[in-house]
C-alpha cells in the first residue's frame, strides 16, 4: 500500500488514486523526475516542472496505448514534442484555462497533436472552437468532479464563515468587508512570500488583522472540518472567463 492509499484509507485524503486505478494507468509526477537516473535525469531536473514531466512522458510513450495530460503546463509541451518529432501517440488533454494569451498562442500551433481536448467551462469551450479553431468533435465537455465520500455531510455546530482556494481570489475586498464584523472567519490559503500571484500578494499585504480573521492553508482533513464548522463558504472572485473557484464550490456543496 502506498502512502497516498494509506492516507485515503485513514480518511485523511480524498481518493486521489482512484483515477489511476480505474484507468489501469501509471501516473508520472515530480518524484519520477527526481528519481530519473543518469544524464537524462540531470536534464529533467534542469527544466521547469511542466517541461520535465512532458519530456519524461514522451520518453515513456511507447509503453502505453495513450497519454493523458492534466493541465496546460504539461499538455502543451507534450503536444509540442509530438508535433516536433512526428510521433502519433493518442493524447488526451484535460485543460481548464486556454484563453490566457500565452497558452492560446501555443495551443494554436500544437492542437493537431491533441486528439481529445477535455474542458470544464462552457466559455472555454466556445473560445477553443471560435478563437483557436479546434473542431467541436475533438472537444469533450465535462462537469467538474468531487469525491463525495470524502467531502460528505458532517453535522455539527456552525459558528463561523470561511473562504478557500487560490486562483483569481479577491481576498482583499472580502477582508475589508469583514474587518469590523466580529464573526470568526478563516481564509484557507497560503499568502507566503513564494507566491507571485497578484491575488496572493494582495492577501499577504493586508497588514494587521483583527483577532476574528485568520489566514493559513489547511490539510485536507482540516479543510473539511473548516467547511463543516462554517455557516457559509465564500468564494470572492475577480473577473474571470473560466471556472475559478469550482473546486471549493463543489467540495462545500457536497458537504
Amino acid at each position: 500500500m502506498t502512502e497516498l492509499e494509506k492516507l485515503e484509507d485513514e480518511d485523511l485524503l480524498p481518493r486521489v488514486t482512484l483515477y489511476e486505478k480505474r484507468l489501469e494507468s501509471d501516473v508520472v509526477d515530480q518524484s519520477d523526475v527526481d528519481r530519473a537516473p543518469g544524464a537524462r535525469g540531470l536534464l529533467y531536473r534542469q527544466l521547469p516542472p511542466g517541461a520535465a514531466l512532458a519530456l519524461l512522458a514522451f520518453a515513456k510513450r511507447r509503453s502505453y496505448d495513450a497519454v493523458v495530460s492534466w493541465a496546460e503546463a504539461y499538455g502543451l509541451p507534450f503536444a509540442a514534442l509530438l508535433r516536433l518529432s512526428g510521433a502519433r501517440v493518442p493524447h488526451v488533454a484535460l485543460f481548464s484555462w486556454i484563453s490566457v494569451p500565452k497558452k492560446a498562442a501555443v495551443l494554436r500551433r500544437v492542437h493537431s497533436h491533441i486528439h481529445r481536448l477535455v474542458l470544464w467551462s462552457s466559455v472555454q469551450y466556445e473560445y477553443a472552437v471560435r478563437e483557436i479553431g479546434i473542431p467541436p468533435e475533438r472537444i469533450v465537455r465535462l462537469r467538474w468532479l468531487v469525491d463525495q465520500k470524502f467531502w460528505r455531510p458532517m453535522p455539527g455546530p456552525t459558528d463561523m464563515i470561511c473562504a478557500a482556494g487560490r486562483e483569481m481570489r479577491d481576498y482583499a475586498t472580502l477582508v475589508e468587508a469583514l474587518r469590523d464584523w466580529p464573526v470568526p472567519f478563516h481564509i484557507a490559503a497560503n499568502p507566503g512570500p513564494n507566491r507571485r500571484d497578484r491575488w496572493m500578494a494582495d492577501l499577504a499585504g493586508l497588514g494587521d488583522l483583527p483577532a476574528h480573521i485568520t489566514i493559513g492553508a489547511k490539510p485536507y482533513a482540516e479543510l473539511r472540518a473548516l467547511y463543516a464548522r462554517s455557516r457559509f463558504v465564500v468564494v470572492p472572485l475577480l473577473p474571470t472567463d473560466t471556472d475559478n473557484g469550482i473546486t471549493v464550490m463543489t467540495e462545500a456543496m457536497a458537504m
